[in-house]
């Protein structure tokens, strides 16, 4: 079976997806489609993008976005894992470890501050996008993507105070944190925001979050917000 990207079907796919996320914006930054309503996973990729209807077996997995943006997992180009460790640690966070700590935050992927990644961990190491890129340097500082979003569109921190003259789109600033785009036959790693922060005031974004994060078409952490709606057809 062919993969689709804005597939419109009048058949059944064989075989069907295994999981179904609809209802709500689906940011690529693929350049030709950059916005769908509709994104399947099958085998740990993307099977389609747009209409993902046709995609739906008796055993798929049916999320409604409710309005809520999907988008790629983030990319954090500068994190020192074995300090965040220590860090969740002394502060007596659960769950204690780094990884399952950044997938709170949609982040899928990382450059080690070492430049290294300790083999089994559930994050990627891959930069394919290029050009520049947002690093928070966590532990010293949060490693919330929304909070860098925020700095970058508004050019103020979160208490009011100027940290930088250069105000992006809130595309460019999306751009610098993402992973990778959302292509049919990519990856999925993916975050889905509660609220579409390409709509909202870009003053509003640090007041969204994270409420599912997927990795390698697993869902790997869900807030106790997020009501998956309609699960099987």
């Amino acid at each position: 079976m062919a993969l689709a990207f804005l597939t419109a079907c009048s058949y059944p796919p064989s075989p069907p997806a295994e999981i179904v996320f609809r209802g709500g914006a689906v940011y690529t930054l693929n350049a030709e489609a950059p916005r769908a309503d509709g994104l399947a996973i099958a085998d740990g990729r993307i099977l389609a993008i747009g209409n993902v209807e046709a995609f739906i077996g008796e055993d798929t997995h049916v999320i409604d976005l409710d309005g809520r943006l999907l988008l790629p997992g983030f990319h954090d180009d500068r994190v020192d894992l074995a300090a965040g460790a220590a860090w969740l640690e002394e502060a007596e966070i659960t769950p204690s470890d780094a990884p399952t700590y950044l997938h709170r935050f949609g982040i899928t992927s990382v450059r080690a501050l070492d430049d290294t990644l300790p083999e089994g961990l559930p994050l990627r190491t891959n930069d394919s996008q290029g050009g520049e890129r947002f690093g928070s340097g966590w532990p010293e500082t949060t490693i919330d993507p929304l909070v860098g979003l925020h700095r970058a569109v508004t050019g103020l921190d979160l208490d009011g105070r100027r940290v930088s003259r250069e105000k992006l789109n809130v595309e460019d600033a999306v751009l610098r944190y993402a992973a990778s785009r959302l292509e049919p036959g990519e990856l999925a790693d993916l975050a889905v925001l509660s609220e579409n922060i390409l709509k909202i005031p870009p003053e509003r974004i640090a007041e969204c979050k994270v409420e599912m994060t997927l990795f390698g078409g697993r869902i790997v952490y869900q807030a106790a917000s997020f009501d998956q709606g309609n699960r099987q057809r």
